[in-house]
């Protein structure tokens, strides 16, 4: 057949055996290269340079071909291609997973050792910032509301239990010699007030543990509070349920001051600063003063304190324990309050409460 000379690339077509071929340029040889079964070598023809002698390049295209000869050693290539890229999946999947899971086991097994030590040591600080490391401060939050939740609980079993036995003691005591002074007014008389004082204990430690219940809870609304009158109305029922002893009073607090809280929690404060002077102080003055800012300061000239310590609220000389002095340290800082006490320059206690905010109408 007729080679072409044009310069250009050109497709052939040949037999296996080489003996003969077709240059495929229009529709006509293309139907006949179709036809001719034998023709299954592929070739390219590259005329190149111009003029009557031009040069010319074949190409085999047999290597690129996906014929019948090379079908089998194809699917073998491809099948052990596929076993490669499976083996290097499964070793990059046991990567993955053993990267991803091995901090989560770490974790497990820490939380599993410190919960049979009991050492209370943080889980995060053995951890990256990662998720893994989001999810152990996670944990260690949540084991220290839960401990802050148990000791808060411990701490008012406790308070209530100490707290409540001694006016239950001396009403069981009342209740005991009430019936055997029937014909002895005077006495009987003293017995019914010594009932009433311990009901009265009672009473106000009901109160402050029902306002230490809410601890760690939702707080109530605040409102602004009259601290003038709330001061002046312990003072006078304390004054009652004390008599005949008298203790001078004196309230040098603006009478229009108002602090932001809550009305039942300043009662109760108040009511257990008082009632532990007449109660404990063994003295006869007792001073409220309103400081500069939102400080009140409360001062007699009893005995004192003992000592300052948070943990202490020991009277000198008293025998025993202000009324829940500790327990109104806690009030205050259930309250977002700060109580401090000391020394006074009466030479008994002094305590000071500095409340979040206060106002003079």
């Amino acid at each position: 057949p007729e080679l072409p000379t044009a310069p250009g690339v050109h497709e052939l077509f040949a037999s296996d055996s080489g003996d003969r071929f077709i240059w495929v340029h229009d529709w006509s040889s293309r139907w006949a290269m179709w036809q001719d079964e034998d023709l299954e070598q592929e070739f390219r023809l590259i005329v190149a340079g111009p003029g009557t002698a031009p040069r010319f390049r074949l190409v085999d295209l047999g290597y690129f071909e996906f014929t019948e000869t090379r079908v089998e050693a194809i699917q073998h290539s491809i099948l052990w291609a596929a076993v490669i890229i499976g083996v290097a999946a499964l070793l990059l999947s046991y990567l993955i997973a053993r990267g991803t899971l091995l901090p989560v086991l770490k974790l497990a097994e820490a939380v599993k050792r410190r919960r049979h030590d009991g050492n209370g040591t943080k889980l995060a600080g053995g951890f990256a910032r990662d998720e893994i490391g989001f999810l152990a401060e996670a944990l260690d939050d949540a084991e220290a509301r839960a401990r802050a939740s148990l000791e808060r609980e411990r701490r008012f079993i406790s308070d209530c239990s100490h707290e409540l036995r001694t006016p239950v003691a001396t009403l069981k005591s009342a209740l005991t010699l009430v019936d055997e002074l029937d014909g002895d007014p005077v006495h009987r008389a003293k017995v019914e007030a010594r009932m009433r004082r311990a009901v009265d204990r009672m009473e106000r430690l009901v109160q402050l543990f029902l306002v230490l219940a809410r601890e760690g809870r939702q707080p109530q609304p605040n409102g602004w509070v009259d601290l003038h009158q709330i001061i002046t109305e312990v003072v006078n029922e304390q004054a009652m349920l004390h008599l005949p002893r008298t203790i001078s009073a004196e309230i040098e607090v603006p009478s229009s001051l108002e602090v932001l809280g809550q009305r039942d929690v300043v009662m109760v404060l108040i009511q257990n600063f008082v009632a532990n002077v007449w109660r404990h102080a063994d003295g006869y003055r007792l001073r409220f003063s309103w400081l500069t800012g939102d400080t009140l300061q409360i001062d007699d000239d009893g005995t004192g304190f003992t000592a300052t310590k948070e943990s202490s609220s020991v009277r000198a000389d008293s025998g025993g324990f202000g009324v829940g002095l500790g327990l109104a340290e806690r009030l205050c800082v259930t309250e977002g309050w700060r109580m401090t006490r000391g020394r006074s320059d009466l030479g008994g206690a002094r305590i000071e409460v500095h409340f979040r905010a206060a106002s003079v109408v």
